[in-house]
């Protein structure tokens, strides 16, 4: 299958810090892509 969004070589910098750092992406056609599941926080009382 193609590449429906390709993304290479992505920095993101904030005052202080990396968050990522030369990072690749790559998002075939017909696929969906998710996130790893994480635990909930709970709100502020």
């Amino acid at each position: 299958m193609s590449d429906a969004v390709r993304l290479t070589d992505i920095t993101k910098r904030f005052p202080g810090v990396v968050a990522n750092d030369s990072v690749d992406l790559e998002v075939e056609t017909g696929t969906v892509p998710t996130r790893p599941a994480t635990p909930s926080t709970p709100a502020s009382a």
